[in-house]
Protein backbone atom coordinates (compact mmCIF):
# COMPACT_ATOMS: atom_id res chain seq x y z
CA UNK A 1 0.00 0.00 0.00
CA UNK A 2 2.96 2.47 0.76
CA UNK A 3 4.76 1.21 -2.23
CA UNK A 4 0.92 2.33 -4.37
CA UNK A 5 1.23 5.97 -2.48
CA UNK A 6 5.07 5.92 -3.33
CA UNK A 7 4.59 5.44 -6.93
CA UNK A 8 1.67 7.80 -7.37
CA UNK A 9 3.31 10.52 -5.70
CA UNK A 10 6.27 9.84 -8.09
CA UNK A 11 3.99 9.47 -11.13
CA UNK A 12 2.73 12.86 -10.24
CA UNK A 13 5.95 14.69 -9.24
CA UNK A 14 7.49 13.78 -13.20
CA UNK A 15 4.00 14.84 -14.43
CA UNK A 16 4.20 18.14 -12.89
CA UNK A 17 7.82 18.24 -13.75
CA UNK A 18 6.97 17.70 -17.69
CA UNK A 19 4.61 20.49 -17.47
CA UNK A 20 6.65 22.59 -15.96
CA UNK A 21 8.86 21.84 -18.80
CA UNK A 22 6.49 22.71 -21.37
CA UNK A 23 5.31 25.84 -19.69
CA UNK A 24 9.52 26.92 -20.12
CA UNK A 25 9.20 25.88 -23.57
CA UNK A 26 6.27 28.06 -23.89
CA UNK A 27 7.46 31.07 -22.05
CA UNK A 28 10.88 30.88 -24.13
CA UNK A 29 8.90 30.86 -27.59
CA UNK A 30 6.51 33.96 -26.01
CA UNK A 31 9.55 35.72 -25.04
CA UNK A 32 11.12 35.08 -28.62
CA UNK A 33 8.11 36.11 -30.09
CA UNK A 34 8.23 39.25 -27.83
CA UNK A 35 11.84 40.14 -28.48
CA UNK A 36 10.98 39.66 -32.25
CA UNK A 37 8.12 42.19 -31.89
CA UNK A 38 10.04 44.84 -30.35
CA UNK A 39 12.97 44.58 -33.33
CA UNK A 40 10.21 44.83 -35.81
CA UNK A 41 9.23 48.17 -33.93
CA UNK A 42 12.16 49.30 -33.70
CA UNK A 43 13.14 49.09 -37.20
CA UNK A 44 9.74 50.85 -38.08
CA UNK A 45 10.62 53.47 -35.88
CA UNK A 46 13.99 53.92 -37.32
CA UNK A 47 12.60 54.05 -40.68
CA UNK A 48 10.34 56.35 -39.93
CA UNK A 49 12.61 58.80 -38.48
CA UNK A 50 14.86 58.38 -41.62
CA UNK A 51 11.71 59.45 -43.67
CA UNK A 52 10.68 62.00 -41.61
CA UNK A 53 14.55 63.62 -41.81
CA UNK A 54 14.56 63.24 -45.95
CA UNK A 55 10.94 64.60 -46.16
CA UNK A 56 12.55 68.00 -44.26
CA UNK A 57 15.57 67.40 -47.04
CA UNK A 58 13.34 67.18 -49.32
CA UNK A 59 11.36 70.39 -48.56
CA UNK A 60 14.58 72.58 -47.97
CA UNK A 61 15.51 71.10 -51.26
CA UNK A 62 12.39 72.22 -52.82
CA UNK A 63 12.85 75.82 -51.19
CA UNK A 64 15.98 76.03 -52.40
CA UNK A 65 14.86 75.20 -55.47
CA UNK A 66 12.36 78.20 -55.79
CA UNK A 67 14.83 80.21 -54.71
CA UNK A 68 17.18 79.89 -56.70
CA UNK A 69 14.39 79.69 -59.91
CA UNK A 70 13.47 82.69 -58.18
CA UNK A 71 16.83 84.78 -58.52
CA UNK A 72 17.64 83.69 -61.52
CA UNK A 73 14.19 84.65 -63.29
CA UNK A 74 15.03 88.09 -61.57
CA UNK A 75 18.33 88.32 -62.91
CA UNK A 76 17.13 87.00 -66.58
CA UNK A 77 14.54 90.09 -66.21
Amino acid sequence: MIEERIDRIERLVLDLLCKVAKTHEKLIDLETQLVQAIEEVAEETSQSERLGKLQEQLTSLESSMYDLHATTFTKIS
